[in-house]
């Protein structure tokens, strides 16, 4: 899943549990906690506080990835020279 459709699914499922998510601040720390852990580890490091900052951050970790894994794909389909 990525982080946009994530992010429609959290919105989605948080609007009938408003007790589990009282302020920004949780609604920030569950939708964290419910990264795949090799986005979650980057994003821990930010320790943002505000729902939208997290999102947008996630967001911007999940393209750097995304480009670093076109990038070792490209290189593994360069012809090397000897």
């Amino acid at each position: 899943m990525t982080v946009t459709e994530y992010d429609t699914k959290f919105t989605q499922l948080s609007r009938y549990v408003e007790g589990l998510v009282k302020n920004e601040e949780e609604r920030a720390k569950r939708f964290v906690r419910g990264l795949k852990q090799e986005i979650r580890s980057k994003l821990i490091l930010f320790r943002l506080q505000v729902y939208v900052d997290v999102v947008e951050t996630t967001l911007e970790v999940e393209m750097d990835m995304q480009g670093k894994h076109e990038n070792r794909a490209n290189d593994e389909n360069t012809p090397k020279r000897p």
